[in-house]
């Protein structure tokens, strides 16, 4: 499983409001850009589930968008999504089993 692309997107998230909170430029819109890549990066990690989803090609790629979507917000919600993610059949698996049932 190749999970370069969300591994880069996290860590660019999470770089840039590493770097941006802890910059020495006192200038007004520094907040503003400050508050821009927190935001971005808490939206990478609530749909963290979603993108490892996407990535191993999850067969029920909607219904984990929605859990996350609704429930996300929520440790457990949360949780359960990355879990299913994780271990959730993919659309290979699902092709593999239909051929082998006939």
């Amino acid at each position: 499983m190749n999970t370069s692309k969300l591994n880069a997107a996290a860590l660019i998230a999470l770089a840039a409001a590493y770097a941006v909170a802890y910059s020495q430029n006192p200038d007004v819109t520094n907040g503003y850009t400050m508050l821009f890549a927190i935001l971005a990066a808490a939206l990478v990690l609530y749909f963290l589930p979603v993108l490892m989803g996407r990535q191993r090609d999850v067969s029920t790629i909607q219904g984990l968008a929605l859990v996350n979507l609704l429930l996300g917000w929520t440790v457990v919600g949360w949780l359960a999504c990355l879990i299913w993610a994780a271990v959730g059949a993919t659309r290979a698996q699902d092709a593999f089993y239909r051929k082998q049932v006939g």
